[in-house]
C-alpha cells in the first residue's frame, strides 16, 4: 500500500460481529485528507463476512451518514468474498465538520480490510483512484 505520507501505526482492540479483535490501523494526513488502511484477522471462516459487514456499518456509524450503496470492488491478492465493496459516504465529523469519506473493504484470508480517504471537501475521483486503485495484496515469503 503506498501512502501519500508517512503512516502512524495505531492498535485498539474493538468488537466486529460480537467478537472482539486487535484492530490495527495506519493513517496519515496530506492536502486536507485523511488517508488509512485498517485490518483484524478475525479467527474463523465463518466470521469473515459478519466482520466485513460490520466494518461498514462502523463507518458510516463514524460519520453519521446513511449506508451508501456499495459497488462491487476486486483487489488483486484478495480472498474473493461477495461482501467486499466500494462505498462513497457523506456525514459530519464528530466535531460537526462535513466529511466525504471513500471506502474499500476486502479480504485476505481470515484478515478484513478497510481503506479509506476521508475529506471535509470533495476529493477528486483521481486522487481516491490513485491511493485505493493501488491496493495488491501479494503472497508473504518464508526464508
Amino acid at each position: 500500500m503506498l501512502f501519500p505520507c508517512r503512516p502512524e501505526r495505531h492498535e485498539r482492540v474493538v468488537t466486529l460481529a460480537g467478537d472482539a479483535v486487535t484492530l490495527v490501523m495506519q493513517s496519515c494526513s496530506a492536502g486536507g485528507e485523511t488517508y488509512s488502511l485498517a485490518w483484524a484477522a478475525v479467527g474463523r471462516p465463518d466470521r469473515v463476512t459478519a466482520a466485513l459487514e460490520a466494518l461498514r456499518v462502523a463507518a458510516s456509524g463514524n460519520i453519521g451518514a446513511a449506508p451508501g450503496r456499495p459497488a462491487p470492488r476486486a483487489i488483486p491478492g484478495a480472498t474473493p468474498n461477495g461482501a467486499a465493496a466500494q462505498v462513497r459516504l457523506e456525514g459530519r465529523l464528530p466535531d460537526g465538520r462535513p466529511a466525504i469519506e471513500h471506502v474499500v473493504w476486502f479480504v485476505h484470508g481470515l484478515r478484513v480490510y478497510q481503506a479509506a480517504v476521508v475529506s471535509e471537501l470533495v476529493v477528486p475521483d483521481a486522487v481516491v483512484d490513485t491511493f485505493l486503485g493501488a491496493i495488491r495484496l501479494v503472497p508473504s515469503t518464508s526464508r
